[in-house]
Formats: C-alpha cells, sequence, structure tokens
C-alpha cells in the first residue's frame, strides 16, 4: 500500500492527493484525544490531524516525510517544537531561539504572516512538536491514550509526545510548509493544565527533558 493512499487527513487542503482519505473536521471531535478514537477506526499506516486555522501549503512531500517517519520509528512529526522541553511545557518560552527546531509561517491575526525558522527540515530527535499540525504513525495511535489535564487546548500534543518517546518511538520536526492563522495567546486554563500535566509527567520522568532522558 502507498503511503498517499492510506492518510487520513482532518482538514481537506485544497490541493489534495489523490487517493486519500479525508476525516470531516467536525465539532463532535475538534480535539486531538477525542479524534484519535476515530482514528482508530481507520486502517491506515499514518495519520494527519490539524487545526482548523492551519493550511498545509505542500501537501504533496506529505508521502516523503512519512516514508523517512517509517524509516527513523517516528511516531510523532510535527511542524516546529524543541530539542528539550522545560517545565513551562512549550516551545516558545523560554526555549525559542536556545533548542527550538523546524519552520512554521505564523498568522498575526490581522491577515499579516511571519516565517518562524527555527531551523528548518526534516530531523528525528525532537522532545516536542506544536498541535497544529501532526502526523500520527498508526502503531502510535492504538497505543495512545489521551490524558485530561482540564483544558482541551492545551498540552495533549506535549502528553503525545511524551508518550511517543515512552513507547520508545521518536518524535520527528517534519518539512512541509504551513500557515498557521493564530496569534498564540494564552488563556486563563492554561497554568492550571499546565500543573496537571507536571502533576502526571514529573514521576516518569525529569524536567528538562532531552533525548537522553530515561522515563520511570
Amino acid at each position: 500500500m502507498k503511503i498517499q493512499e492510506a492518510i487520513p487527513v482532518i482538514l481537506k487542503p485544497e490541493r489534495p492527493l489523490e487517493d486519500v482519505i479525508y476525516l470531516e473536521n467536525d465539532e463532535q471531535h475538534q480535539t486531538l484525544a477525542s479524534k484519535i478514537a476515530k482514528l482508530k477506526e481507520y486502517d491506515a499506516d499514518y495519520f494527519v490531524f490539524h487545526h482548523t486555522d492551519l493550511k498545509i501549503e505542500t501537501p504533496e512531500l506529505i508521502p516523503a516525510q512519512c516514508e523517512m517517519m517509517r524509516r527513523d520509528n517516528v511516531g510523532v512529526g510535527g511542524l516546529i517544537g524543541t530539542l528539550c522541553l522545560f517545565d513551562s511545557c512549550t516551545w516558545w518560552n523560554p526555549q525559542r531561539n536556545v533548542v527550538t527546531v523546524g519552520a512554521i509561517l505564523q498568522g498575526d491575526g490581522k491577515g499579516g504572516a511571519y516565517p518562524m525558522m527555527d531551523g528548518p527540515g526534516y530531523r528525528a530527535d525532537a522532545i516536542s512538536v506544536d498541535g497544529c499540525c501532526l502526523i500520527l504513525s498508526k502503531e502510535f495511535v492504538q497505543k495512545y491514550e489521551p490524558h485530561d489535564f482540564g483544558s482541551w487546548r492545551y498540552l495533549y500534543d506535549v502528553d503525545a509526545c511524551l508518550q511517543c518517546l515512552q513507547m520508545g518511538k521518536n518524535v520527528a520536526i517534519v518539512d512541509v510548509r504551513c500557515k498557521h492563522d493564530s496569534q498564540g495567546k494564552m488563556t486563563a486554563d492554561f497554568e492550571q493544565a499546565r500543573q496537571k500535566f507536571l502533576a502526571y509527567w514529573k514521576p516518569h520522568v525529569s524536567f528538562p527533558i532531552i533525548k537522553q532522558s530515561e522515563f520511570r
């Protein structure tokens, strides 16, 4: 089976690949956690999840990224993330410009956009990636168990990455051009979610998390 014949995509791009299964981004399955249950119903090698405010501008590059993910035992791939995860639980603070990797065209919420180029190109040694666009392997999807941190908006992506690493699989930065029309402003429930996230993960791994970190 060709990779591109087995990539369910959450939001159909303007230039879709041929023979791709598309999952509608309906209100019933808005979060990664709720969509995972839906994805498990499909017999596919890789799945693509992304936010409704993100546009994949080079969908034709996805199959090659999946091939590299397969080669490198990658369970989760994303556009931008970090090589070291601090207990801030984000990639943009405090580690932006320190150990951040990847690239994305970030919208400003006003029609404009600016590139974030923090080491573009594919690599399979990330610790966490942003959830605006994720490529998930079938093996990861089957084993993934969503955790409730009290907010559907936050930390599902970092949680997925840590579960992936805990499984013994890698997390990758994928080389796909996307535009994300999000201002990225935190809402009041982030800190509460972060505290619940840390309460769950700190018994399993020491922060900051690097590639050599061992899960307990």
